[in-house]
Formats: C-alpha cells, structure tokens, sequence
C-alpha cells in the first residue's frame, strides 16, 4: 500500500470509472470537484482504494479544504481512508497552507480525526456538520 498524489485528471478519471454512489456523487460530484486541484490516492496491488481530495481555495471559502474522503466499498474497514486521510494533511503541508479545513459529515471521519496527533489537529479547521453522511452508507 502507497500513497500518491492523483493530479486533477487522475482524479477525474478515477471519479467516472467508479460504480454509481450516492456517497461518491455528494463527495466529488459537480461543483465540489470543480474545486479540486488534486488529491491524494492510497494504492492497493495497483489500484486506488481510497482517495482524498484537495481544494486549495476550498469551496468558496477562500481557505484551503480537504474536500472529499472516499474509500472503495470492497476496502472499507482496512484503514486505507486513515491512510489518504493523513497523507492529504501531509501534502497540504508540502503545499504550504497555513491551516486546512475539513467539514465532517461521518462517524468514521471523527473518530480517524480523534485518532491524530496533536501536531495534525492543531493544523486542521474541523466544522463538525454531524454523521450525515452514514445515512448512506
């Protein structure tokens, strides 16, 4: 398993070659992928799994956001969202953002953001907007 950085057309791509989701169509559908200039992709015997992605002006909020977190339903469970999750905070880093925004809209996203080092929470904006989206899952 691997981390990479998915250029916008990566990311693109992987979006419309996934089966249809509501959960997917709500993460990275219409003006939310608009947004997004990259992401960050765990790769698994040579297949992205899991995928975070990244708005460096978030969604019109002029702050940069960590947009999307998805994880293929067969790889659910296996920590691969943890995975694209860290390695998105760490490639906003290495892209210089002062501090990232992501709005939490799961039960799984809490408790993988109550699992961060101090260092990683202190560097996230976290808008709690409740479990939502488990509704769906």
């Amino acid at each position: 398993m691997k981390a990479k950085v998915l250029t916008k057309r990566d990311l693109v791509e992987w979006v419309d070659e996934q089966p249809f989701s509501i959960t997917l169509t709500i993460l990275f559908g219409g003006e939310r992928l608009y947004h997004c200039d990259e992401a960050v992709g765990v790769v698994v015997k040579g297949k992205i799994v899991a995928v975070a992605s990244i708005a460096p002006h978030g969604e019109g909020t002029g702050t940069p956001t960590i947009v999307g977190l998805y994880t293929i339903p067969e790889h659910r469970r296996a920590g691969y969202g943890a995975v694209a999750f860290q390695a998105a905070i760490k490639r906003c880093r290495q892209r210089a953002f002062e501090k990232v925004r992501v709005d939490v809209t799961s039960g799984y996203v809490t408790r993988m953001i109550a699992k961060l080092p101090a260092a990683d929470l202190a560097y996230l904006r976290i808008h709690d907007s409740g479990s939502v989206m488990d509704l769906f899952n």
